[in-house]
């Protein structure tokens, strides 16, 4: 019989992904609501309807390209807070930031890139055989009414700095100290499940679940054998490329 203590962690540890989602989805919601309202737009959008993905998606298309990237920074931020008062009695953010970035972090993110583009481009050709790729209009439609490259390349930044922080940090470190050490593939496997089906909230098809899974597991082993600014720079890196491939994309 588990004690009290490390019952509550295991179970602040599997809601943490629906912790983590709601806060996004919530703040970057919220925000795109306001700035339609503040800007004239959504007046005709019933509020029973703001939960849905469509009336999210029409909030986005009567924004400004600044309004929706600002959207996400709040939300990828309110992830952040969210998990750190969630699991707060397990891990500290001062923990998982553990000293200052250094400049030959940036080289060596910049190189796991190019290692996660071939990861992905393997994996991709994998399921492509197996019949496994099912496509995602959803993000490519949601790029390309981004606007301006610039505003993708600060996206990207910060969901690298705000993914990682929640999953190779808080999720990651909080199942690492709930499991033995000998299990610590296990942590990984969890925490990369995690990572992928939180990104099945942004309406992403089942077959990339594959590839999500294994950038998860990718950045994980990242980290534990460097640091996560590393993997902060790395998945800063390849989100800035996926986004531009799917900018031209049509």
């Amino acid at each position: 019989m588990l004690p009290p203590r490390r019952r509550g962690a295991i179970a602040r540890a599997v809601l943490a992904p629906f912790v983590a989602y709601a806060a996004l989805f919530a703040a970057s919601t919220l925000s795109l609501l306001i700035l339609a309202v503040l800007r004239g737009h959504g007046a005709d959008i019933h509020l029973q309807l703001i939960l849905t993905t469509s009336a999210v998606r029409r909030l986005m298309r009567e924004l400004s390209p600044d309004g929706v990237v600002l959207s996400q920074i709040l939300g990828e931020a309110a992830t952040i807070v969210a998990m750190g008062l969630w699991l707060r009695k397990d891990v500290r953010l001062a923990d998982i930031l553990d000293r200052r970035p250094r400049l030959g972090d940036l080289g060596f993110g910049l190189m796991a890139t190019g290692g996660l583009l071939v990861l992905v481009e393997v994996i991709g050709i994998i399921l492509l055989l197996l019949h496994a790729v099912q496509g995602s209009l959803t993000q490519r439609a949601f790029v390309q009414g981004i606007g301006p490259p610039w505003l993708l390349l600060l996206m990207a930044i910060v969901a690298g700095f705000a993914e990682e922080t929640t999953f190779r940090g808080y999720v990651l470190r909080s199942l690492r100290s709930l499991l033995p050490s000998r299990m610590i593939w296990l942590a990984i496997i969890l925490e990369s499940a995690i990572f992928a089906a939180f990104h099945l909230g942004w309406g992403l098809a089942p077959g990339p679940f594959v590839v999500i899974f294994a950038i998860g597991v990718a950045l994980s082993l990242l980290v534990l054998r460097s640091n996560i600014y590393i993997a902060m720079v790395a998945h800063a890196g390849y989100d800035t490329i996926a986004f531009l491939i799917a900018l031209h994309v049509r």
